[in-house]
């Protein structure tokens, strides 16, 4: 195992860590639940991308792409769910808005382990090169869009609050 590798490893625990640390302290809690699951996604798609990186000449290089994308799809939507209950449940996201949202993070996880996503990975040069496939576009808009939602929801709340 490389040495780049063994670092990703081990930021890939460490967000683990901190993910049922949080988790643990109060599973009930919606804050910790939903942020816990965003240490979790992240720490999925950290180890993914260490090791599509590391192996992308092998058969297995396009399997860990395609992992890569399917825990970052998880990634923006635990995070507005996350910005959705933070600091406060007070939240001005429609039901229907977060619904809507999380019926696309469900497709875009599913359609990331097909070539609609990515079709291959290839080590050129000692660079990664991946060849996506066509709804990388509509992937990217979806993570802009969702990290979007959860800023504007963050930044209405901090208006909103008071005190130290």
């Amino acid at each position: 195992m490389s040495g780049r590798l063994v670092f990703i490893v081990v930021a890939a625990i460490a967000n683990v860590g901190l993910g049922a640390f949080i988790w643990l302290k109060s599973s009930r809690n919606a804050i910790n639940r939903y942020f816990a699951l965003f240490s979790f996604a992240v720490a999925a798609w950290t180890v993914s991308n260490g090791l599509v990186s590391s192996y992308a000449d092998s058969p297995w290089g396009y399997v860990w792409a395609r992992l890569a994308f399917a825990s970052a799809s998880l990634i923006p939507i635990t995070f507005l769910w996350f910005a959705h209950v933070f600091p406060t449940t007070q939240s001005n996201a429609s039901h229907r808005f977060l619904i809507g949202l999380s019926a696309v993070a469900a497709l875009s996880f599913l359609v990331s382990f097909t070539p609609l996503m990515v079709r291959g990975t290839a080590l050129i040069t000692q660079t990664l090169q991946v060849n996506y496939g066509p709804l990388h576009l509509p992937f990217g808009i979806y993570l802009v869009c969702c990290f979007g939602a959860s800023l504007v929801i963050l930044l209405r709340k901090l208006g909103r609050l008071t005190g130290l």
